[in-house]
C-alpha cells in the first residue's frame, strides 16, 4: 500500500513537538546496544523520562492488529479514556486503519521503524490536529518479534474527545538502513517528567526499580 520510504512533507513548527518521539527513538538505540532491536525486557521507564506521556507500548495479536499494553497521558487526554487494552486502531478513522495495519507489519516483519505522518480534520468543538506515531520492534525470546516500543505526538487543542487521527504519510526504514536516531529538527526545550503511575513495566524488570515509576498492566494476553 505505500513504498518503503515516504518523505514527510515539512511542517512549520515540527520540530519543537517532535522531541519526545527523538527521545523515544534515541532510547530504543540506546537500548540496541549495537544488537538489530532491544528486548521487550529491557524497556523501562528510565532514560526517557520527559516523554513518558507520549509514549506506548503495542503487542500484535493477529496480522495488522496492535493492542495497547501502555499508553501515556497524551493519548488518553486525546481519546478522553483510558486505552490499555484497546486496539490501536481506536485511534484512528476507519479509512486509515487498512494504512495502520500495514504500518504496524511492516514494522514486525521486517522488520524496520516506522513513522506515520497523522491529522485530524476540523469538526465542531474539534480543532484541526497534526502529529506523528512512531514505532520500533521489540525482540521476543519466543521467535518472531511481536511487540512495538513507540510514541504519539498530536498539536492542537484536542477539543470534545474522543478524536481520531487520519494517516497522511508514512515512512519505513528497515533496520539494516538504521544504524543510529533518524534526523529530526532543532529539538524543543525538554518537556516535564510524565507523572509516575502513567506507564511502565512491571518491578522486577525496570532499571529503576529502586524508586516509584510505572506499572505494566496486562490486558488477558
Amino acid at each position: 500500500m505505500f513504498r518503503n520510504v515516504i518523505h514527510f512533507p515539512s511542517r512549520p513548527g515540527g520540530g519543537r513537538h517532535l522531541q519526545p518521539l527523538a527521545e523515544i527513538e534515541s532510547y530504543w538505540h540506546v537500548r540496541a546496544a549495537g544488537r538489530p532491536m532491544p528486548e521487550r525486557a529491557e524497556i523501562g521507564p528510565h532514560g526517557m523520562e520527559a516523554a513518558l506521556p507520549h509514549a506506548l507500548l503495542l503487542e500484535r495479536i493477529a496480522p495488522g492488529i496492535g493492542r495497547l499494553r501502555l499508553a501515556g497521558q497524551h493519548l488518553r487526554d486525546l481519546m478522553g479514556m483510558e486505552l490499555r487494552g484497546m486496539p490501536m486502531s481506536a485511534l484512528f478513522e476507519p479509512e486509515a486503519r487498512a494504512e495502520l495495519a500495514e504500518a504496524i507489519d511492516r514494522a514486525l516483519d521486517l522488520p524496520a521503524l516506522v513513522h506515520v505522518d497523522l491529522s485530524a480534520a476540523p469538526g465542531l468543538g474539534r480543532p484541526a490536529l497534526a502529529g506523528r506515531l512512531f514505532l520500533a520492534p521489540l525482540a521476543s525470546s519466543a521467535g518472531r518479534p511481536k511487540m512495538l516500543l513507540g510514541g504519539l505526538v498530536v498539536t492542537g487543542a484536542a477539543g470534545r474527545t474522543p478524536r481520531r487521527l487520519g494517516v497522511d504519510a508514512v515512512s519505513v526504514r528497515p533496520l539494516e538502513e538504521a544504524p543510529g536516531p533518524s534526523r529530526c529538527d532543532t529539538p524543543p526545550p525538554a518537556v516535564e517528567p510524565a507523572n509516575a503511575g502513567d506507564a511502565g513495566v512491571p518491578e522486577r524488570q525496570r532499571p529503576d526499580a529502586a524508586r516509584p515509576a510505572l506499572r505494566l498492566v496486562s490486558s488477558g494476553a
